[in-house]
């Protein structure tokens, strides 16, 4: 997967990066990670009214 970064989110990965010590992709897997991982913990609201765990990775950015 190639995810094109706006140049703000790239030079901000970039000083993240050199603070931890560590690469901008390791900073940028580890984001991402985090805001999964806060993302499947809600629910996401079907039509009907129930809960349903999201599925998708849009349904976890949309809930």
């Amino acid at each position: 997967m190639v995810i094109t970064l706006t140049p703000e989110i790239e030079t901000y990965l970039n000083e993240l990066a050199e603070k931890q010590g560590t690469t901008v992709e390791i900073v940028a897997l580890g984001t991402l990670r985090e805001r999964i991982s806060v993302l499947r913990a809600k629910s996401v609201r079907t039509k009907t009214g129930r809960q349903n765990r999201a599925e998708t990775l849009a349904d976890l950015l949309t809930g």
